[in-house]
């Protein structure tokens, strides 16, 4: 009697041991799952951090040449008006002369 109590303490210990095993089986199953979807989280981070650099190089190419053009640009409007400046001045220039000679003929 003694042999079977034992037997019977045994064989719940090894029940409760077998409970707990498979609660840690499926602990371990829906943490290999968890796993498995953070990765494919994890990689979808990555391809949107890819695109978005390449979206953002693409950006920055497009800044240097807008830059550029504008340095273009402000370089011929300073062409532009230095040239505009000196068409005013000779206009200028022949007006008074013309006025000279307007001057001298009605003398």
């Amino acid at each position: 009697a003694e042999l079977e109590t034992k037997n019977q303490s045994l064989e719940k210990k090894m029940k409760s041991l077998n409970d707990q095993l498979v609660e840690w089986a499926e602990i371990c199953e829906l943490s290999e799952e968890t796993n498995v979807g953070l990765e494919k989280v994890n990689k979808q981070i990555q391809n949107t951090v890819s695109i978005l650099q390449a979206e953002n190089d693409e950006a920055g190419k497009k800044e240097k040449k807008l830059i550029e053009e504008l340095e273009t640009l402000g370089t011929e409007n300073a062409e532009l008006k230095k040239t505009v400046a000196d068409q005013r001045r000779q206009t200028k220039r022949r007006n008074e002369e013309t006025d000279k000679q307007i001057e001298d003929l009605q003398r």
